[in-house]
């Protein structure tokens, strides 16, 4: 009987120990677990900072592709004006002195200087 008794203590020191080993690596699981769930987390975080600045991105692109279009569409549409206008016509057919008597305002001291001004419809 005191073998046995022997035997069942050497048994409930092995179970225990054996608990206390899968309570220790439980712990460390859960604990590695917690630090992946952070790291997860952070990174879902970083994910959605990275969808957004390239959602960011691409709308400025859009934006920028429509201005230049835009812009390029009001050039065309300001040369197709200058081209088919009859006021426009008109003025590009007359003297330098008189484009720059309009443009600057009738400013006869500046049309009298000495200074020659080449016709800009000539080449």
């Amino acid at each position: 009987m005191s073998e046995q008794k022997i035997k069942r203590k050497r048994d409930k020191n092995d179970v225990s120990s054996s608990i206390s080993k899968v309570t220790s690596i439980s712990k460390e699981n859960y604990e590695e677990i917690r630090r992946m769930d952070i790291e997860i987390f952070n990174l879902a975080e970083t994910l959605k900072v990275i969808i957004e600045a390239e959602k960011i991105n691409q709308s400025l692109q859009i934006q920028d592709e429509e201005d230049r279009h835009s812009i390029a569409l009001w050039g065309l549409n300001k040369t197709y004006r200058s081209e088919h206008s009859p006021e426009t016509k008109t003025e590009l057919n007359e003297s330098p002195e008189k484009n720059l008597n309009s443009s600057f305002g009738n400013q006869p001291s500046f049309l009298n200087s000495s200074r020659e001004f080449p016709n800009p419809t000539s080449k």
